[in-house]
């Protein structure tokens, strides 16, 4: 089954429902006919907290923009200032800090609906709340649109690159990586994800000091390629309690309509995410961000909770997608075989089915599943409603610092190359062009220059991630500044942080 966009006129109707639902509730009129005897008394107080900090500022909120639309001309804006209102108040309720995310504050609402007495005033509320919420949800996954929410231009642009701070090298030695870079999609190929691996295994190995025998780098990867390697991160005996794991992906990603398979109110909400292995098809399903989920919550019971996962894809592709260039947007239909149901119960049943994973973690198909936060911190490439782009750059735009090399094909012909980006501070020299895919130093100690002209392909996200980590003190930054500092990618791409380690010191330096 499809996901129908939700029109702006029905989404208007929900606002006006859900105003007059809390409009009830905060007034007290229905205070007498709810009643469950076990939850009254618990929830007593925390409705009344509740409804002083959410329902009075919901009052607030739609008092201030009144008046219908139909979609169309300036009261379309309106509709998207009262969603901004509408989940600012709906944060503050929560308790949630730090820059407001959508999809954070939907999976917050379900956590809560899910604890919630039945029958409960506080579950009648919530469930209003989540209706709302899941209908934003797939009005914004629809349209990819930029009219939301807007944010400023980071620093990236005009970062200057700096040299590795000693100290930070010493990191290096309990600091672990799995690298994957996928471009050969049959279907839809992409010319940057590669690009981008090598380009955040070089920056570890010079800034961090990171060995090559602490990374796994993986290309073109399958998905029991890319799973394996997930789980050879738990069950290593090299890696130790309290090391830096890091993860890094760029190359595709999907969603899939919850609402196929699950029945419960909280479960149908939102969307169930997916990375898209390169081997993908009828019979190999996509990696659910509940697998992931499940596998570094096992990874951080044994190593700890010092886990970065960097996510350059997205999992949108809406009506503006058309405005792209369909090749530079990472994004794939889910799979479809013809039954959608079967389509995502086949990719959370993989994930139940894997005889490595442990048989205490949650299931992968449970109604109640409630995500792990606490075990990882993601730098992602935009919010769930956006799009993750690919760009070409090229040398006269890069910082003087900054220098490349061509990697070829063994079969190199003199046709296609690509040009990889990494920084001249390598421990063993600036790196020289070479033939047949062998990289060397440059024995003059000056690295090649990449002509102009030619065209550099990475994704937005890492290319401007990997700008500000070589320009700022990292001692110093926080994932939450790092995010800041790159700021907005475009209209269509603003990364987000996410996690309940997301105040921490990069790569977890207060710990």
């Amino acid at each position: 089954m499809a996901i129908k966009p939700i029109s702006p006129l029905r989404l208007q109707h929900l606002l006006q429902d859900a105003k007059a639902a809390i409009g009830r509730l905060s007034s007290g009129s229905e205070s007498n006919e709810v009643a469950v005897d076990s939850c009254n008394a618990q929830e007593a107080h925390g409705f009344d907290n509740y409804a002083s900090k959410f329902m009075n500022r919901i009052h607030e909120v739609t008092a201030r923009y009144r008046g219908g639309t139909d979609g169309t001309g300036p009261s379309h804006m309106m509709d998207e200032r009262k969603i901004n209102e509408l989940e600012d108040a709906l944060w503050a309720a929560y308790g949630l800090t730090g820059e407001i995310i959508p999809d954070e504050l939907l999976k917050e609402c379900q956590r809560r609906l899910r604890e919630a007495c039945p029958g409960s005033r506080i579950e009648m509320s919530l469930k209003e709340e989540l209706e709302i919420l899941d209908a934003i949800h797939r009005y914004r996954k629809s349209r990819s649109t930029d009219a939301f929410r807007h944010y400023p231009g980071g620093q990236w642009t005009h970062a200057q690159v700096i040299p590795p701070q000693a100290e930070m090298q010493f990191k290096g030695r309990r600091f672990w990586a799995l690298i994957i870079g996928n471009n050969a999609y049959p279907r839809a190929p992409l010319g940057g994800c590669i690009n981008d691996a090598a380009l955040i295994r070089r920056h570890i190995m010079d800034y961090l000091g990171v060995p090559t025998d602490h990374i796994t780098f993986l290309t073109d990867a399958s998905r029991t390629q890319i799973v394996n390697a997930f789980y050879d991160l738990r069950d290593s005996t090299r890696i130790q309690k309290g090391d830096n794991v890091l993860v890094h992906f760029s190359g595709h990603g999907s969603s899939y309509d919850p609402r196929e398979y699950f029945t419960s109110t909280p479960s149908r909400a939102g969307s169930i995410e997916a990375l898209c292995p390169i081997d993908r098809g009828p019979s190999v399903p996509d990696i659910s961000d509940r697998e992931l989920n499940i596998i570094f919550s096992e990874i951080g019971a044994e190593k700890g909770h010092n886990i970065t996962f960097i996510l350059d894809c997205c999992h949108s592709a809406g009506a503006v997608r058309s405005l792209i260039s369909a090749d530079t947007v990472r994004f794939m239909p889910p799979l479809r075989t013809g039954f959608p149901a079967l389509d995502l119960q086949e990719m959370l049943e993989a994930a139940d089915r894997n005889p490595r994973r442990r048989t205490t973690s949650p299931l992968a198909t449970t109604e109640n599943w409630e995500a792990d936060i606490t075990s990882f911190v993601t730098l992602a490439a935009c919010h769930d409603y956006q799009l993750a782009e690919e760009f070409n750059t090229n040398s006269s735009r890069i910082d003087v610092r900054v220098r490349g090399f061509v990697e070829a094909d063994d079969d190199d012909d003199g046709g296609e190359q690509e040009i990889l980006q990494f920084s001249q501070f390598s421990p063993r020299g600036p790196m020289k062009p070479t033939v047949g895919g062998k990289l060397k130093p440059s024995l003059s100690g000056k690295a090649d220059q990449v002509p102009a002209q030619t065209p550099i392909r990475h994704g937005r996200f890492t290319w401007a991630l990997i700008k500000i980590l070589q320009s700022k003190q990292t001692n110093k930054l926080t994932y939450e500044s790092v995010i800041r500092s790159i700021g907005s990618l475009g209209p269509l791409q603003q990364p987000v942080v996410v996690g309940s380690g997301k105040s921490s010191k990069l790569w977890f330096g207060d710990v």
